[in-house]
């Protein structure tokens, strides 16, 4: 099983698009087992595939307080796959909303629950990074490819989303490109791989909600930033190939709380086609990545 973080601590770079039309992709097109967990508290993934407050009684939220129980020596109330929600599109789906957002405070709000001298913060930093990395070994036999949509900032949820992966995606957008945030992000990666035993690495890094189109008319700014992006000594080899470029159907559809690559098939044909030559390219790096390893 792979996993792949969809990842940037800046907000509005189509995180949650990526992820979801990457795991349909990888499901329709090259039939793989795929699950997407949510680890957003604003429940944006969730909703793109069709799933209300009300379709659920179990999400990633009672996945992660169990984890916490766990560390009381209590048993834990729910297994995995109680929060795994099958969709028509396919694709399983762990489910999100503003709940995950208490966790961070929990252990702080509960410590009568610990028994008397036990370090809470301490407790806290040491198990907390890895409570997704423990959640998900539970799936390793049922799917192929696990794709988490994180949250728009460096917070737990993130934290412990990157340190379970195996790969993270890095969306950006040209008009709002800041070099320093990638340097954070990598280098944060870094230290996950060391400070947590991590085996995370960069995928790639995919230029989101360009403007202009395939065929053309690209702005003389973003070709400048998009040189320099591709040009740059550490980030420009991670750059893939292929552009996500803007397209009104995309923001309509995040709006309804749809699937941008079926929202309206004559708009979502376009859309489709530009995601499926970059989950292509990210299928090809993924063999790739495979047949070294097996050397």
């Amino acid at each position: 099983m792979v996993t792949i973080s969809i990842a940037n601590n800046k907000g509005g770079v189509s995180k949650t698009t990526t992820a979801c039309c990457m795991a349909y992709i990888m499901k329709q097109t090259y039939g793989k087992k795929v699950c997407l967990v949510d680890m957003d508290a604003q429940g944006n993934a969730t909703r793109s595939y069709g799933i209300l407050t009300n379709d659920y009684s179990v999400c990633i939220y009672h996945l992660m307080i169990d984890q916490i129980r766990i560390i009381l020596s209590d048993k834990p109330k729910y297994k995995v796959g109680d929060a795994v929600i099958k969709t028509d599109y396919g694709v399983d789906v762990i489910p999100c909303d503003y709940r995950i957002s208490e966790i961070s405070t929990w252990l702080q709000d509960n410590g009568r629950l610990f028994k008397k001298g036990l370090d809470i913060e301490n407790t806290w930093k040491n198990n907390f990074p890895y409570f997704l990395t423990n959640i998900l070994k539970d799936l390793k036999n049922d799917y192929d490819v696990v794709i988490i949509d994180t949250p728009p900032a460096f917070e737990y949820n993130t934290i412990t989303s990157l340190i379970a992966s195996d790969y993270v995606i890095i969306p950006v957008e040209l008009g709002d490109l800041e070099l320093n945030g990638l340097e954070n992000l990598f280098n944060r990666i870094s230290v996950f791989k060391n400070d947590y035993n991590s085996n995370i690495s960069v995928l790639g890094i995919v230029v989101n909600r360009y403007e202009g189109t395939k065929r053309g008319a690209r702005t003389v700014v973003e070709k400048a930033l998009e040189e320099q992006l591709r040009e740059h000594p550490v980030f420009g080899q991670y750059v893939f190939k292929n552009i996500i470029y803007r397209n009104t159907s995309v923001r309509e559809a995040a709006v309804l709380g749809k699937l941008a690559v079926t929202y309206q098939k004559r708009k979502a044909r376009s859309v489709r086609e530009n995601f499926e030559n970059f989950v292509e390219e990210v299928e090809l790096w993924l063999a790739k990545n495979e047949a070294a390893a097996t050397k």
